[in-house]
């Protein structure tokens, strides 16, 4: 079993101090480390690509080996939401862009902070942004959708468990117009860890963390009302699929 000490040398000084901090429950040092983000790292990108971003996949790689209690879990995650909230106003924002984005995360609350990490990034980068977590049917996202008419979904550090209801929303997807169609993102989560998930259920576009989603979502959505099936990542260009599987049941 790989322990917290080997699993800190693979992260890199700058997350594994902060999450030695997160660890501790000491909430004042977490204030503390975000005003030194503030001064050393310029943009909240940076922030977030650099130690945010790295010190939550440390928090949870950890805590799925049982390297940590139950409290200390909790400590980190509720201390880097809270990091994360006060980041968002020590950095510089964007101008409005008027592209709104709507967000879903996975159900518990290491989801939950990856989404928020991702929905406070794209509020500084101009965009509107609407953000839960643990939906339940493809139903409640479609009837948000209508409402919101957002010009990208964003599923982020979704779960196996929120794998029907996904492929129930792209394969209902496939059936709207192109002109009112909002390009579909997912990243993180299940589709980090399953290679191919993505291109499996016809998703537009796929990026593995925050920053990536942020650098490919501008394309994503001018591209969103001319082009469908369309599967991306983040390394240079878009790739585009011949096609896609026929959405299966989970």
């Amino acid at each position: 079993m790989v322990t917290w000490c080997e699993k800190m040398e693979q992260i890199g000084p700058a997350p594994e101090q902060l999450i030695g901090q997160l660890l501790s429950g000491d909430r004042q040092s977490g204030r503390m480390a975000v005003r030194r983000l503030t001064a050393e790292y310029g943009t909240l990108a940076n922030a977030v690509n650099d130690v945010l971003w790295p010190a939550l996949l440390g928090i949870e790689s950890i805590a799925s080996g049982e390297g940590i209690s139950v409290f200390q879990h909790h400590y980190a995650l509720s201390t880097l939401r809270g990091m994360i909230e006060q980041a968002s106003s020590g950095f510089s924002r964007r101008m409005a862009r008027g592209k709104t984005v709507m967000i879903v995360s996975g159900p518990d609350v290491g989801n939950e902070c990856a989404g928020e990490m991702l929905a406070t990034l794209l509020e500084a980068d101009g965009y509107q942004v609407f953000f839960t977590r643990g939906i339940a049917s493809s139903d409640e996202v479609v009837a948000e959708m209508a409402r919101l008419s957002p010009d990208a979904v964003i599923v982020f550090s979704a779960s196996a468990e929120d794998l029907p209801w996904i492929r129930s929303l792209t394969s209902r997807l496939n059936d709207w117009p192109n002109s009112s169609r909002p390009s579909v993102i997912v990243g993180g989560g299940i589709f980090a860890r399953v290679p191919g998930l993505a291109q499996e259920i016809g998703v537009d576009t796929v990026a593995d963390d925050p920053v990536a989603v942020g650098n490919l979502l501008p394309t994503a959505i001018s591209e969103s009302s001319c082009q469908s099936g369309v599967v991306g990542r983040l390394d240079g260009k878009l790739r585009s699929s011949v096609g896609h599987d026929t959405p299966k049941a989970a």
